[in-house]
């Protein structure tokens, strides 16, 4: 049995939901939606709160895993490899931030 959520978010939310539609193939903004909660879910522990193990989805554990996952998508290359950029980016900004300059 399903259950149908309907839910507000603003345009700048809807516009990056359909872009990760399109660059990562999911067939739509709902299937995207369900894998982000799952995800959600499974990375704050609520599923083992409410007992459900037996349909607990499996997540990357390792930076090789999510590469093998992005490549399943059949993405062009350079997608992936934008993809893959941007990601290097978002971790080195992470652990070397830049000092603020002030003005």
């Amino acid at each position: 049995m399903a259950t149908t959520w309907t839910i507000k978010v603003d345009n700048s939310m809807d516009k990056a939901a359909n872009r990760a539609v399109d660059m990562l193939g999911y067939m739509s903004k709902a299937e995207l939606i369900r894998e982000a909660m799952r995800e959600f879910l499974l990375r704050r522990g609520i599923f083992a709160l409410v007992g459900d193990t037996q349909n607990i989805p499996k997540i990357a554990e390792s930076p090789a895993e999510s590469l093998e996952h992005l490549l399943k998508l059949s993405l062009p290359l350079e997608e992936l490899e934008k993809i893959i950029d941007d990601t290097r980016d978002e971790v080195e900004a992470f652990v070397f931030p830049k000092e603020e300059e002030n003005p």
